[in-house]
């Protein structure tokens, strides 16, 4: 398949100039948040009146497909991990066969009803691959960033075995977490500094890692190839000792992004959360201690919360 992807976040394009040019087949349109659907749909109704099939994909449509087929201009949904299913959906386009018995696909039936398939059990990373960075602009996504002149994300992960109630995770990932190969993430890191001068990475991962053996093997595959790079990830609290965030320090890894959510016991509780606070404390000393930067992310105004509770 031919493949051209536009990324709303950092480029203006010509839509109708461009779907005349590139004459798609279909055009797939990510739906990360609520924040995008105003954008989603101005981009889907234009893409209809050139008579080309609209498929959305992503968390929104996943969580609520009906409000996603409301809009109008949408002819498919991808619900969940897309790769394979945005693979079939092309296959029948080519081929003339039809869309609505593919597995991960909700679609409006003849009377109007939304009707949605069974998901299709989840990918093993190893078989997806590495990624095509030549399919992008790379460089309007490298930013300046604690200390990096040309940062990137990317990710080594998907999901994660929490169930927050305020997360998309438990609906999108099952509360799976499942891990890329190593040599993998090594290949891309390597590529992104020889080819575009990448110096820092901020793998966005819901979780990064889950077991220490994971991180020990990360930090050898770094040293081996004498990767100097710095990088961030995103944990859970509880998961390393003091030595193992010293041993990421000395692999290159500079900053750390904790999920907190709540201060107040309750509310952990009410969220699904369960962190031990002495732990928070122990955890952000230990940063503090070795140079690494942390960041803890709180959610305000949850349903019923109390001032106190928000206080605490």
């Amino acid at each position: 398949h031919e493949v051209k992807i536009v990324d709303r976040n950092i480029e203006k394009i010509r839509l109708n100039s461009l779907l005349d040019e590139f004459c798609p087949d279909a055009v797939g349109i990510s739906v990360m948040s609520a924040r995008g659907i105003t954008d989603a749909v101005k981009i889907s109704k234009t893409v209809k009146e050139h008579g080309i099939t609209v498929v959305w994909g992503g968390q929104m449509p996943t969580m609520q497909p009906e409000m996603a087929f409301s809009c109008g201009y949408v002819d498919y949904i991808s619900l969940g991990e897309g790769e394979y299913v945005w693979l079939d959906v092309l296959a029948a386009i080519s081929s003339g066969e039809r869309i609505d018995g593919i597995p991960g696909i909700a679609f409006r039936d003849s009377e109007g009803e939304v009707r949605i398939n069974p998901c299709r059990d989840f990918a093993d990373l190893k078989d997806i691959g590495m990624l095509d960075f030549s399919l992008l602009k790379m460089e309007k996504y490298t930013q300046t960033y604690l200390g990096c002149k040309k940062m990137v994300y990317l990710y080594s992960a998907k999901g994660c075995p929490g169930n927050c109630a305020f997360c998309s995770n438990p609906y999108f990932h099952k509360s799976r977490f499942r891990k890329r190969p190593t040599e993998y993430v090594i290949s891309e890191l390597k590529y992104l500094s020889e080819h575009y001068g990448v110096d820092g990475v901020y793998f966005s991962d819901e979780l990064w890692c889950m077991r220490r053996e994971e991180m020990l093997e990360f930090c050898s595959a770094i040293k081996e190839n004498d990767l100097h790079i710095r990088f961030g990830i995103q944990l859970r609290i509880g998961l390393f000792s003091e030595e193992d965030f010293r041993m990421l320090y000395d692999c290159g890894c500079r900053w750390v992004f904790f999920g907190i959510e709540s201060g107040n016991r309750e509310m952990q509780k009410r969220i699904h959360k369960h962190l031990n606070f002495d732990k928070v404390r122990e955890t952000f000393e230990i940063m503090d201690r070795l140079g690494l930067t942390s960041f803890a992310s709180m959610i305000i105004g949850y349903p019923d919360e109390t001032e106190q509770q928000l206080r605490d």
